[in-house]
């Protein structure tokens, strides 16, 4: 197993850092409403297909805000 990454790979985990931290920081209250209740149920044990709908509901809520702020040039 080799230890280093390639040059390549270090971008990709940086833009991968970056976009996420902009994620978190972007979201909106129904988004870190639905994103908590999915935390608290897979902590809870449930699993990913039990909660497939919180999942589509958190995706369209994301696409729906990205879109809006777009729009309002933000």
């Amino acid at each position: 197993m080799r230890d280093e990454q390639t040059e390549a790979e270090q971008r990709r985990d940086a833009v991968l850092e970056r976009v996420g931290q902009e994620l978190l920081a972007g979201r909106s209250p129904r988004q870190a409403q639905l994103a908590d209740g999915i935390y608290r149920r897979l902590k809870d044990g449930a699993r990913v297909e039990d909660v497939r709908n919180l999942i589509d509901d958190l995706s369209r809520v994301a696409t729906d805000d990205f879109r809006r702020r777009a729009r309002e040039g933000k």
